[in-house]
């Protein structure tokens, strides 16, 4: 069952308070993808602050939700590891604690969930397009324009098209039409 961004956060805050942290800083992420570091900018900035302002540790709500990523994880894992700070999960503990590994498993079930999931939306975009191609469906969208909306007819179709070829352009994939 997931659980959303505010509630995470006051577990974390939570989990600070009991374990005798006082919580300088959060950072939030939320509704970005955590497949990539690098796309992340409340991740960026807590790696910038944890090396201008040194801290005993960081806590997390849980793996997937800092990194979906091995090769993410692993990096900042082991800098955080060289400069002594603990990475605290509400859910999984410390991960500091003996090697790497569990951290590490953690870490790659949470990339290979990130992406089954990814598949099983592509799977289901291609799908749709296949059983209603052929059909043309009109849904109404609604567009911003400056503060007033205004409702227009679209075709669902064209739709459900421009968004997996936008997706299969970020993943490398090779449209296929049936």
């Amino acid at each position: 069952m997931a659980i959303g961004p505010d509630n995470q956060i006051r577990q974390c805050k939570d989990y600070a308070r009991m374990h005798g942290y006082h919580t300088r800083r959060m950072f939030d992420d939320s509704g970005r993808s955590g497949r990539s570091a690098e796309k992340r900018p409340a991740l960026q900035e807590l790696l910038r602050a944890v090396n201008e302002h040194p801290v005993d540790a960081i806590i997390i709500y849980k793996i997937d939700r800092f990194a979906r990523n091995v090769g993410d994880f692993d990096r900042m894992y082991k800098d955080f590891k060289a400069k002594g700070i603990k990475l605290l999960s509400v859910n999984e503990g410390d991960l500091m604690e003996g090697n790497s590994l569990i951290p590490n498993i953690f870490a790659t079930v949470a990339q290979w969930e990130s992406e089954v999931n990814s598949s099983r939306t592509k799977d289901a975009l291609q799908q749709s397009l296949k059983k209603d191609g052929s059909h043309t469906r009109v849904i109404q969208v609604t567009e911003v324009l400056g503060r007033k909306m205004k409702r227009k007819p679209v075709n669902r179709t064209l739709i459900l098209l421009q968004l997996l070829k936008s997706y299969l352009s970020f993943t490398h994939g090779k449209l296929q039409y049936y």
